[in-house]
C-alpha cells in the first residue's frame, strides 16, 4: 500500500473544509431541511458540533501536514504555502466563531438559572 505524502493529506483537508463551508452555508440559508422543528438551543449546540468537527479539526489537519511537508519534503512549495495561509485564516475565523458561540451557550445557560 502506497503512502500518501503530507502535501496531499494537507490539500486534500482543505479540499474537505471547502466542501463542509457550502453544506454549512446552503443549511444556514435553508436550501436543504435536515431535521425539521429544531429549537434555538439546539441550533447552538449543533452549530457548536459542526463549526468544530466540520471547519476546525480539516483546518488544524491542514495546518499541521502543511507545516510537516514543507520541513521534511522536497516538494512545490508554490502550492503548499497559499495552502497554509487559507489554512490559518480560515482557522482563525472558525476559531472566534466557536469561541463566540460558546459564551453564547454559556450565557444562556447560566441565565436559565437565574430565572
Amino acid at each position: 500500500m502506497k503512502v500518501l505524502k503530507n502535501s496531499c493529506i494537507a490539500i486534500g483537508a482543505n479540499i474537505i473544509f471547502c466542501i463542509a463551508l457550502y453544506i454549512y452555508n446552503a443549511y444556514m440559508y435553508e436550501l436543504i431541511y435536515p431535521v425539521p422543528g429544531r429549537f434555538s438551543t439546539e441550533d447552538t449546540i449543533r452549530d457548536l458540533t459542526y463549526i468544530f468537527f466540520a471547519f476546525i479539526t480539516p483546518l488544524t489537519i491542514g495546518v499541521t501536514f502543511s507545516i510537516r511537508s514543507l520541513r521534511k519534503e522536497k516538494c512545490i512549495k508554490i502550492l503548499l504555502i497559499p495552502n497554509l495561509i487559507f489554512s490559518l485564516i480560515f482557522l482563525t475565523f472558525a476559531g472566534g466563531f466557536f469561541i463566540l458561540f460558546s459564551l453564547v451557550e454559556i450565557y444562556l445557560f447560566i441565565y436559565s438559572f437565574t430565572l
